[in-house]
């Protein structure tokens, strides 16, 4: 799983990256929302509210930042504790998963978390951080 999951995402840019996450993962976890079986599964219906209310629009204004050349070492020192915030919730949020919501090992949702849970720790979170540095976050 591990193997093909980094070939699939590693190459993208940080925005290709989360809109990929998006439709493969987001989206599919919201659909299953629907179903009776899900349909009380509070605490994957935050983790991913998390993710599209505040970090797929944080790596959004990320990007920017870097494109546009923002170099945070400038700013009054706010920016770099936002950031920094950004990052502890989102490592938070994976590391809460982990131990919260148990599904079958088998189940179709097991597997899509999991592999979600591998993807953003091993790849999107990687990327958000070297993007931080990018424009001197840790300065």
């Amino acid at each position: 799983m591990a193997d093909h999951l980094y070939l699939k995402y590693n190459n993208l840019t940080l925005p290709e990256l989360v809109d990929n996450i998006n439709t493969d993962y987001y989206r599919v976890i919201e659909g299953f929302f629907d179903s009776e079986n899900y349909s009380t599964a509070q605490g994957l219906k935050d983790f991913i509210q998390l993710r599209k209310d505040i970090i797929v629009p944080y790596v959004y204004e990320l990007h920017g930042k870097a494109a546009t050349g923002h170099d945070c070492s400038n700013c009054s020192g706010k920016c770099e504790v936002q950031h920094k915030l950004k990052t502890v919730e989102f490592t938070g949020s994976i590391n809460n998963m982990k131990q919260g919501e148990s599904y079958p090992a088998a189940s179709d949702m097991a597997v899509i978390i999991n592999e979600l849970l591998f993807v953003e720790e091993q790849i999107l979170l990687p990327k958000i951080i070297e993007a931080q540095k990018e424009i001197n976050v840790y300065s």
